[in-house]
């Protein structure tokens, strides 16, 4: 009888032993699978609320659009709570190539759509009917001109840095006071005209440096990652 009472506890001791394993490995299973719940509601959460403001951004355009203008990179990660996204922009330059910026100093206006995005930038344009109103600047803030009339024997009453445009004949006689950068007109440079033109590199680089847009593309924002909390 001693032995079977022996026996007899020591197989109580090691169910009592197996259940307390038992009880607490299923208490750490219901933990675990707690806080993976816990952890697949937030993600759902964020995906939801990512999702939402992907559908909202995507019907107010304006607002990347505007964001694209400051960063000016043609990609642009953000994070939301435990979600990374991100979305592609697009550069609108003057200059259609600005890795090849025009070597030339005048063009004629039949050139003007293969080398230059003018109408994306119409609003900048300073409209002008003679020289006399042509404004005072340097070489880091050129302008973009254009003259609405003839300029016939014109003198320039101090040196200009930008871009001119004219559909009319434009005629410069020769002094100290020059055009540093680019002349699109309708007709060839006459000679005297010629002479009162400088290609300057600073001036063309910097009218493509300050005249640039650009924009969200379009249905172009993606999840690219997700990280715990």
């Amino acid at each position: 009888m001693k032995y079977s009472a022996n026996v007899l506890l020591t197989a109580l001791v090691l169910l009592s032993g197996l259940a307390t394993i038992l009880f607490l490995s299923q208490d750490k299973l219901l933990h675990q699978e707690a806080m993976t719940q816990a952890y697949y509601g937030d993600y759902l959460k964020s995906l939801n609320e990512i999702h939402q403001e992907k559908e909202a951004q995507e019907k107010s355009r304006p607002n990347k659009d505007v964001i694209c203008n400051q960063k000016q990179t043609e990609k642009i990660e953000i994070r939301k709570k435990h979600l990374q996204y991100l979305f592609q922009c697009v550069e609108v330059n003057l200059f259609k190539d600005k890795t090849k910026l025009p070597t030339k100093k005048h063009l004629l206006l039949d050139e003007i759509e293969d080398n230059l995005n003018i109408d994306e930038f119409s609003a900048y344009i300073l409209q002008l009917d003679s020289l006399d109103k042509l404004p005072k600047n340097t070489d880091d803030k050129p302008y973009i001109i254009k003259f609405t009339r003839e300029i016939e024997n014109g003198i320039l009453p101090h040196s200009f840095y930008g871009l001119i445009i004219t559909e009319h004949p434009f005629n410069l006689n020769v002094t100290r006071d020059k055009i540093y950068g680019l002349v699109i007109s309708a007709q060839a440079l006459d000679s005297t005209t010629d002479r009162s033109v400088t290609r300057n590199r600073n001036v063309i680089s910097t009218l493509s440096q300050l005249y640039q847009h650009w924009y969200y593309v379009p249905n172009s924002q993606r999840i690219v990652g997700y990280a715990e909390p």
